[in-house]
């Protein structure tokens, strides 16, 4: 008797522990926007996203929390991240409008759960492919690109983006033009119609801002001399300063490039402060080049 009184205590003992090894996985309390328990991100890397995390936040209101666990066994991701928004309550209250991107590094996972207010921006369709497409492990990252490659696709860096955008004369959202920049600024007025009786966000002030004269204007500018027109340089033209905005050597001119926002008025000629130097420049309208041809020579 005293025999099987022992196996059953040694057979609860043996079902507790295991209950307690399968119990969910813990969820850490919300004290900053970037939450690493896996030490993958170094101190100046989560200082550095919880800084831009902030500024989106202050810019739009919803909020983006970032969690990196080493796993979420033995439940899902799925279920793991729902218990960690309804414990955190990301965005604003009301609103619903937060995001929170986890990872689960042992698993391998990712998942991002998108509060209700933001479903309509971010549907869950979006969602899985930042997931699948845009986020995917560095153990699968060789594979992706081969596969990629085997596609026909070829690798291009950022620095390749930046110049094909460029010649092509597309916008870089943060750098040629923000919420302060109006479309007649960032050379986008053949975006607006304002047409009789079409009413749309922000009309009023467009129309007030065309009726006083629009004191700055997005141009294309071109450097016959040798040199890289860069990033904040001044220009200088007979009707005040500017600055470019985005600049670059572009392969199919054989020259530098730049977008630049300057006075009203400005055309044909400016001179670009080189270090010091003025260097004279070519004001043109972008595209710098379409369908691989030049616009401009």
């Amino acid at each position: 008797m005293i025999h099987a009184g022992k196996k059953i205590l040694v057979f609860i003992a043996l079902l507790v522990s295991a209950s307690l090894s399968m119990a969910d996985a813990a969820i850490p309390p919300l004290k900053a926007r970037v939450t690493d328990l896996t030490g993958t991100l170094s101190t100046n890397e989560a200082t550095q996203l919880e800084q831009k995390l902030a500024a989106f936040e202050a810019r739009k209101g919803s909020q983006i929390a970032v969690l990196i666990v080493p796993t979420t066994q033995p439940e899902t991701i799925e279920q793991y991240s729902i218990r960690v928004v309804d414990a955190w309550k990301l965005g604003r209250k009301g609103i619903d409008d937060g995001v929170l991107l986890l990872v689960a590094k042992q698993d391998r996972t990712v998942r991002v759960e998108v509060g209700y207010g933001l479903e309509g921006v971010l549907p869950d369709a979006v969602a899985k492919r930042i997931t699948d497409e845009i986020i995917v492990p560095e153990s699968a990252a060789v594979d992706l690109w081969n596969r990629l490659i085997g596609a026909g696709v070829a690798p291009a860096g950022l620095g390749a983006r930046d110049t094909l955008r460029l010649e092509a004369g597309m916008n870089l959202y943060g750098q040629d033009m923000d919420e302060s920049i109006t479309p007649w600024e960032a050379g986008l007025a053949w975006t607006v119609a304002l047409d009789e009786g079409r009413e749309f966000i922000g009309r009023a002030a467009l129309e007030k801002q065309k009726a006083a004269g629009v004191r700055r204007i997005m141009v294309g500018l071109v450097m016959d001399e040798k040199g890289v027109l860069r990033h904040g340089q001044r220009v200088a033209t007979p009707h005040g300063d500017g600055e470019i905005l985005s600049g670059t050597f572009s392969p199919t001119l054989g020259k530098a490039i730049a977008f630049a926002r300057v006075p009203a008025g400005t055309v044909d000629r400016a001179e670009v402060d080189i270090r010091g130097k003025l260097v004279p420049v070519r004001v043109v309208k972008f595209p710098f080049v379409r369908d691989g041809k030049a616009c401009v020579v």
